[in-house]
């Protein structure tokens, strides 16, 4: 499954091109939006306990539109050449930090092309490539080249489909809840997944990934540097499970999932294997879309007695509704068990809970507000001078909004205010600060 924007359909003509400029802005990068966010400095990133903030649409589908939609051909090979600016703009809190916040001026170009090629009725190779260079002002060490690669080869089968990929990137991203600022991922891996139709309504599904992902904040302040170098790993996934289709529009499944996690740094207190037990809802029609995983994670150390072991809930959920067609209410929820750059705790329990509105003012503009909360919770008590020991927690609230518009086809500039705002029981870990944004794509679609 491949995330997409959502939009109800039987909405008329509107609906219809914004729907076509949704799918020619994006169906270049589609295929590898699993993989160029994986990497995330926080959590174990390919876990599947978290569920994409977006509705998704089938491999299928997906590599059928960009075949219909490529109008460059190579031979026998079909591109979808693509150009993006994004982040591009002003950036009044570069490093997330709660004092002498640095402010730049910043943008990230990336271009390049989508190659598919059909092998038989059965078999599409999709490849892309999207070199990009990131420019910042004053923070000049911060300018870096880097990209989003991968290769994968779909097969589409009568009862079965099945995907072989391979996917590296360099590419400047946020890092986690605890440092709230884009640092320098390399993240490179590979994975092979199936889902075999055993009847009209059970399927047989499975998936094995490896990923190497290596963190710099680069002219940061020193304690981010170190801190994100701490999560420096290879992980391991596997999972399979049975689906069960009670219709064409939604689903539920049973999973076991299994991880491991090698570390360069620590390994002794940051090596780790889990294993979870999950159930997942998925549901989508026009107007409503909701996607459920749900379950039990069990983690232990794998390389010596310091890491601590764990036995939580796990979970997340999104939904997305449009009361009318004009505005769309979604809510979502998580709790997770996410790295940290903390060397007391290798990990804290993620727990958040948000929503998320969007007015439509025609096909040129959208207003947007959000508002997420939630704390998190570490498991081992830390030494604080004059307090003993504390297990710390952090409340915090994200909040803002922000205006996106279409000023002339296909450019669009969108404007964002972001208030971040940190409760924390150990001393000199709260902080608040507001970030001020603004972006320009090449596009042509608004802000999600």
């Amino acid at each position: 499954m491949r995330a997409a924007a959502p939009a109800p359909s039987g909405g008329g003509p509107l609906f219809l091109r914004l729907r076509v400029a949704l799918l020619a802005g994006i169906g270049a990068l589609s295929s590898l939006s699993a993989f160029a966010q994986a990497g995330g400095g926080g959590g174990p990133s390919i876990a599947s306990d978290e569920v994409p903030l977006e509705r998704t649409i089938p491999d299928r589908d997906v590599i059928k539109d960009d075949l219909d939609r490529s109008r460059f051909h190579l031979g026998p090979v079909r591109l979808l050449p693509g150009f993006f600016v994004t982040d591009a703009g002003y950036d009044s809190n570069v490093f997330g930090t709660a004092e002498n916040p640095v402010a730049d001026w910043t943008f990230t170009i990336r271009a390049g092309t989508r190659f598919l090629l059909p092998m038989g009725s059965k078999f599409v190779f999709a490849g892309d490539a999207f070199p990009q260079y990131t420019w910042y002002h004053d923070l000049t060490e911060r300018d870096e080249f880097g990209g989003i690669y991968n290769g994968s080869l779909f097969g589409f089968f009568n009862r079965l489909t099945t995907e072989l990929t391979g996917f590296y990137s360099e590419r400047y991203r946020i890092y986690s809840s605890e440092i709230d600022s884009r640092v320098f991922t390399k993240s490179g891996g590979g994975l092979a997944r199936f889902e075999l139709e055993l009847s009209s309504h059970w399927s047989l599904f499975g998936q094995g990934t490896i990923e190497k992902v290596r963190y710099e904040q680069i002219q940061g302040p020193p304690v981010q540097d170190e801190g994100v170098q701490l999560n420096n790993r290879t992980a391991w996934a596997g999972r399979g499970g049975v689906r069960y289709h009670i219709t064409q529009d939604w689903n539920v499944a049973a999973l076991v999932e299994g991880t491991w996690a090698d570390f360069e740094t620590d390994p002794r207190l940051r090596n780790n294997t889990s294993t979870a037990y999950l159930m997942s809802l998925e549901y989508s029609r026009p107007r409503l879309f909701v996607h459920v995983i749900g379950g039990w994670r069990e983690g232990q150390g794998s390389d010596g007695q310091f890491f601590p072991n764990y036995s939580t809930g796990v979970g997340s959920f999104f939904v997305s509704f449009f009361p009318i067609s004009w505005l769309e209410l979604q809510i979502n929820g998580l709790r997770s068990v996410t790295y940290s750059i903390s060397e007391e705790n290798p990990y804290y329990f993620e727990n958040r809970l948000g929503a998320r509105l969007r007015f439509s003012l025609g096909e040129r503009a959208r207003i947007f507000g959000y508002y997420t909360e939630g704390p998190n919770n570490y498991p081992r008590p830390a030494p604080v001078p004059g307090d003993g020991f504390i297990k710390r927690r952090d409340q915090q609230k994200l909040y803002g909004g922000g205006l996106s518009m279409l000023v002339v086809r296909p450019v669009v500039l969108t404007g964002q205010v972001t208030r971040s705002v940190v409760d924390s029981n150990l001393p000199g870990a709260s902080r608040a600060y507001n970030r001020y944004t603004i972006f320009l794509s090449f596009s042509g679609v608004l802000e999600k």
